[in-house]
């Protein structure tokens, strides 16, 4: 998950013989379910080939390969203020999240609806 890697100081000796002690992997973010968002699947498809650009950092399919949030478990989503104010603002910029400013409100609502699809898919996927 996004942050979750802790940092350790290494220092190296050409005589060294000491192991690193294993780091335990991050425990992957869950998918939440947003009650108060309906996905429309005519957005949602528009809006995955809207991802595409999010796709080096974010995963596919909407899932996070680490390095930055999985949006699945975002519940900044729901609210396309807050949505905007990230993605297009740069609200996040200090954390590494790039600023969209080129993107219209439109295609902001696509990628929320896919991104909610892919979560919906995820939580029904779940045991």
């Amino acid at each position: 998950a996004y942050g979750a890697q802790t940092r350790r100081l290494v220092a190296f000796s050409l005589e060294g013989a000491v192991q690193l002690p294993a780091q335990p992997a991050p425990a992957p973010e869950q998918p939440i379910e947003i009650l108060q968002f309906e996905v429309d699947p005519v957005l949602a498809d528009a809006g995955a080939g809207e991802f595409g650009r999010c796709v080096v950092c974010h995963g596919f399919d909407a899932i996070s390969p680490g390095m930055a949030p999985d949006l699945r478990a975002s519940p900044l989503v729901a609210w396309d203020d807050a949505f905007a104010e990230v993605v297009r603002n740069g609200a996040r910029m200090q954390n590494g999240m790039p600023r969209f400013r080129h993107l219209s409100d439109e295609q902001l609502l696509k990628i929320r609806h896919y991104l909610r699809r892919e979560a919906e898919k995820a939580l029904a996927d779940s045991p």
